[in-house]
């Protein structure tokens, strides 16, 4: 990737290929705004995010995770574009990408997550 990221924006794509909902939500504010995807209802907070994920993974036999790809720093923003592969419980194998714009707070802690892809990939 060309550019670095910010710590916790960097932790949080290492937490996502660990599998481990709690160590993918470690670098959100405890309030975060998320919005993810983009065009569902959003919702608050590192703890409702680590749930959703909780409730994510066990769909997939593999999940190899968000590994960006590209950055682009904008004030206290970061947008990243990233790609993911998993297997489905069923055996099924999927590819897909996209955009994530991350806020970070005072405390360098991401305060809010904007993500973009085609959530059809997982119908």
């Amino acid at each position: 990737m060309n550019d670095k990221l910010p710590t916790a924006v960097a932790d949080f794509f290492g937490g996502s290929r660990t599998a481990d909902p709690d160590a993918w939500a470690r670098p959100l504010a405890d309030d975060a705004q998320i919005h993810d995807p983009v065009g569902q209802p959003p919702f608050t907070g590192r703890v409702a995010f680590c749930e959703r994920i909780a409730g994510f993974l066990p769909h997939f036999s593999r999940f190899d995770g968000l590994t960006p790809t590209n950055a682009y720093h904008g004030g206290d923003s970061v947008a990243v574009h990233w790609r993911a592969t998993a297997n489905t419980a069923t055996g099924r194998e999927l590819a897909w990408t996209g955009i994530t714009v991350f806020t970070l707070d005072d405390h360098d802690k991401i305060c809010q997550l904007q993500g973009y892809f085609d959530p059809s990939i997982f119908a």
